[in-house]
Formats: structure tokens, sequence, C-alpha cells
């Protein structure tokens, strides 16, 4: 990625997508993992994270075994659940509420799915879960959970047919669907996650067409809008992904190039929901088809500087059985700025960028209030100003990247700035 150097930094307008370079790291995990696999799901409950199904295709086979992976022993073990268990099963979805696992969907041997399964991590047992005026069958959708339902965008009846737009929600506590209103935008093999009252889906494909923009769906208006580009490092499909309540991470995934061919990527990236903010992380393992999950917060991560269990997916054609963590770090340094795609012809000036003490923010605009924030999206200051100038004092706040953010009359523009010891 290029890099900048500036000797003032350019304020952007709020909603503008900011990309970044991080400090993280990857490593790979030697555990006596589950089969080699893809297409798998991973969630995590009390701390564990549990794996269920997937398949191979050398030779072909779908599973439908659950395994559990505890982080303080770096180990992963097989469950038996007891009575009945789910078909064994590929391209499904599993999302947690309520501290258990439901699994909707995918691909068995029979063709595709549309049942759903509660798993009970208390008990170790599955329950078929039946409802009526439920969704078609299909594989390569996405689920998420928000405001007590599963919600289930996009994908496919089945391996030919077109990607669909539609949504769904299942009510977990009353067992029963609703559909809402379709996404414009179809497709399948895509991201999808809850914040803040609304649904948001990215990447994924259409047609010959590998996506990356974003759209966000109002749970309370029953509305879809595009987001500004997601301008990932590279329009994927079938990445991994997990968030907390912080940050949506992205992994893998295969991309497209100018001739049509797809290739499989080592892409990470994450996305702060506060300061939507897009961030690049270190490059890790190249694979698709592979599955998430975060592991616990507690001793070991926060939501900032958090934790992500990678296993299995495909390296261009060969499945594999991989364990991976990745680790990141908070801190990160901005390396180009822009608004729409387009270069910041308003240049509102922070100086110095990085400072132990004081910092002055200059415009040729009258700024009505100047808000400063963590990384964490924590209000440090919240200050009426009216004027084009101000001097700040951060000599108390712990040392680390900050985003000051402006209010004028014609929108609000933000910026970083380092503060050393």
């Amino acid at each position: 990625m290029k890099s900048y150097s500036i000797l003032h930094i350019i304020l952007f307008v709020f909603s503008t997508t900011v990309i970044g370079q991080i400090n993280s790291q990857w490593q790979s995990i030697e555990s006596g993992s589950p089969s080699a696999r893809m297409n798998h799901t991973m969630v995590t409950i009390d701390g564990l994270v549990y794996l269920f199904g997937g398949e191979n295709t050398s030779p072909s086979e779908y599973y439908n075994d659950l395994w559990v992976y505890e982080d303080e022993a770096s180990e992963w073990s097989e469950l038996a659940p007891s009575g009945d268990i789910p078909t064994a099963r590929a391209w499904h979805t599993a999302t947690v509420y309520n501290g258990n696992m439901y699994v909707f969907g995918g691909a068995t041997t029979s063709g595709t799915v549309m049942d759903i399964w509660e798993y009970n991590p208390q008990t170790n047992g599955w329950t078929k879960k039946a409802s009526t005026s439920e969704p078609s069958a299909r594989l390569y959708h996405r689920a998420t959970s928000g405001e007590n339902k599963m919600w289930i965008t996009g994908g496919m009846q089945d391996a030919t047919s077109q990607a669909t737009g539609e949504l769904w929600s299942y009510d977990i506590t009353t067992n029963t669907w609703e559909q809402h209103t379709s996404c414009p935008a179809p497709r399948y093999g895509h991201v999808a996650y809850y914040f803040d009252g609304s649904i948001f889906i990215t990447c994924g494909r259409n047609g010959n067409e590998v996506l990356n923009d974003r759209w966000k769906y109002n749970i309370s208006t029953d509305t879809w809008e595009s987001v500004p580009a997601s301008r990932l490092l590279s329009k994927v499909k079938f990445p991994a992904f997990t968030y907390n309540n912080l940050i949506l991470w992205i992994a893998g995934g295969t991309t497209i190039d100018g001739f049509g061919n797809f290739e499989d990527v080592p892409f990470c990236w994450q996305l702060n929901f506060a300061l939507n903010l897009w961030v690049q992380l270190t490059d890790g393992p190249v694979f698709s088809f592979g599955a998430a999950s975060m592991l616990p917060s507690s001793g070991k991560s926060t939501d900032s500087d958090y934790r992500v269990l990678l296993f299995g997916g495909s390296n261009n054609g060969n499945v594999l059985d991989d364990t991976w963590i990745f680790s990141s770090s908070s801190g990160w340094n901005l390396v180009n700025i822009q608004e729409n795609n387009k270069p910041v012809d308003r240049q509102i000036k922070v100086f110095p960028t990085i400072t132990s003490d004081f910092v002055t923010v200059e415009s040729d605009q009258i700024i009505e209030t100047i808000s400063i924030f963590d990384l964490q999206g924590n209000i440090i200051l919240n200050q009426e100003l009216n004027n084009t100038r101000l001097r700040l004092d951060l000599s108390e706040q712990s040392p680390g990247t900050y985003i000051i953010v402006t209010h004028s009359k014609n929108g609000r523009w933000s910026g970083t700035v380092t503060l050393t010891n």
C-alpha cells in the first residue's frame, strides 16, 4: 500500500471511508483439529468456539460433526450431542441468540434445505424447530442476529439459480418467520452483520460481478439504503468474517482479475462501526470458503484489541485443515484520505499530528463544535467553539491515536492525531 508523508493532516467528511494500516499478527495453531473442510460455520458462546458441518471435495463428503475450541487450552475437541442431529450439510449459516446456536438451510446430499436447528451447549443437545411461512430452501446466504431475531440475507435456491436480495427474519421467541423488503442489490457469498438497529451487507457476488458495495437495512423503517463504498483492497466473495460490539473483521475470499480469472487472496480488513473507519490489516493465509469467530474477550482481548479464530477453507482448490489465530492492536496509522473517491479540496489543518501535549486545529470556516474520540469510540472532549482556530491540551490523555471531529455549517470533517509520552 502506498504511504504518504504529510506536514499537516487533511480532514475529511465524517461519513467518508478511511483506509489505514494496523499492527497485527497471525499465528498458526497445532491443536488436533477437525478434518479438512470448507463452507462450515463457527460461532462463539460463553468463551467457547463451536464449529459445525462443512464439506470436503476429495472425496466428496458433507459433515454434521460438532467441535468446540477452548482458548485457554488451545485445543479442539469433538462433541457427541444427544438426540437427533441435523443432516450433514455445507453452505448453511449459524448465529447465536441467548446462549444457543441456530443453524439454517444449506446444501445436503439430497439438495438444498430450509430447516432450523437449535443447539443448546448447556444440555449438549440439538432440537429441530418447526415453523410456518418459512423462506424457500437456500444456500450461500448469510445470517446475523439482532432485535431478538435471526436475519437471513441473500443467497441462492440452488447452485444454478440467480442470486436473491430477499430478507427474512426468524423470531426466536415466537418461532415465526417474516419477510421484509428485499435488498435492491442481490448477492450470495457475502458478509452480513447487525449494528445499532440495522442490518448491513457487503462483498459477495451477483452473476459475473464480484462486489464490495455496502448496503444498510433500517429495521424500524423496513427500508434499504446504499452506504459509501466499502473500498476494500479488492472485491471479494466468500470471505471469512466475524464481528463484536466495535468492529467487523474480514479475511480471505475470492476475487476476480481483469481477465475474468478467480483467485483466492490473503487480504484482511476491519471496519470500526462507531467511526465508520475501514483499516487494512496484515495479510494472512491465502484461502476462501473458511470460517472465523471471535475468541473470548476476558483476559486476552477487548473489542479493540481482539483475537479471531480461523479454521479451514480452500486454497485454490485444496481443502484445508489449518487453525489460525489473528491478534490485533488498536494502534494504527492513517495512510490515505479521500472523500467519495476524490481528493478533499478543503484543507482543515491539525498540527502537529504527533505531539505529547498540545495540538492546534485551524480552518478557513467557522468551526461550530469540536469532538475528540479514542479508537474505541469513547468521547474524550465535546466542546462548542464558533471560531476558526483552537489549541487543545491533550497532556492528560493516554498515549495513542485519537480522532478529531469538527462540525461547521457545511458538514463534518475529521482527522487523527497521535499522542506520545
